[in-house]
Order: C-alpha cells, then structure tokens, then sequence
C-alpha cells in the first residue's frame, strides 16, 4: 500500500476528517527514521512545500497530536525527557525503541517481549489495548 493511500486509511479509521494538514503531520512522521518531538514536527511541517500556504500554529499541531494518540493513530513516548516524542503506531510494523539519554539517538528494536505478559494479562480477563516499553541508556558514542 503507498503511504498516500496508508495516510488516507488511517484517518478514516480514525474517524477524523482528511485534511492537508493531517495528512502531512502523517506523512512526516511515515517517513521519520525515529519518533519525533513536537519541536521537530513543527520544524519539519514548516518546511513542507505542501503546507507553504497553510495558517497552523504549535496549538493545532498539538491539538492534532493529541487526538491521533487518543485514537491510536500515533504512540507517544518521553523516554524521560519530559517531551513526548511521536511515531506512527502500525500493528503490522510493531517495535519499541532504545533512546540515549545523553544525545537523544534513538534506534528501533524488532523485538517485544512483553507478548507472555499480554497473554497473562488476557487470561486475567484484560482486553489489553495497547503497551508501551521504553529502553534508556547511552549509545556506544555516548559510552
């Protein structure tokens, strides 16, 4: 699927309106090689030829963010920070991350051991939605 056609499927999905600006918040983040902080989306949506015309400010980039977290659209991480940093929250792509606490790299892990849990959790009588697994420590340039 292209990611035009993905952006497009997630919103409706979501239930939420397509919008230019939506789309490329989405857009932006597909293509990012890691989460990214709000800082770093507006940055990068203000370079967005798409969006060259369009009237958005840091409040409806938030808004936006905000509701996509809330369904399910986006992960939102601080990796103790104390910013959240965003990702795209693909069930068919599903990673966690290792962040450096020093630099603030971050790389993708492939693998989630928090299935067993998942699997206790459901035998609980949990219907688990979702989870979230953070890794901090320092890189091999920061070591």
């Amino acid at each position: 699927m292209s990611e035009t056609l993905e952006t497009e499927q997630l919103l409706a999905d979501c239930g939420l309106k397509k919008t230019t600006f939506r789309r490329e918040l989405l857009a932006t983040l597909q293509t990012a090689k890691a989460p990214q902080s709000a800082a770093q989306i507006f940055a990068l949506l203000r370079k967005n030829k798409k969006l060259k015309n369009a009237k958005f400010d840091r409040a409806t980039l938030f808004r936006n963010l905000k509701i996509l977290v809330q369904k399910n659209a986006l992960n939102a991480t601080e990796f103790g920070t104390g910013a959240a940093f965003y990702c795209l929250n693909h069930a068919r792509n599903h990673h966690h991350h290792i962040f450096c606490i020093q630099c603030e790299t971050t790389k993708p892990l492939a693998v989630c051991a928090v299935a067993p849990m998942i699997d206790q959790a459901q035998r609980l009588g949990f219907k688990v939605l979702n989870h979230r697994l953070e890794l901090l420590g320092l890189c091999p340039d920061c070591r």
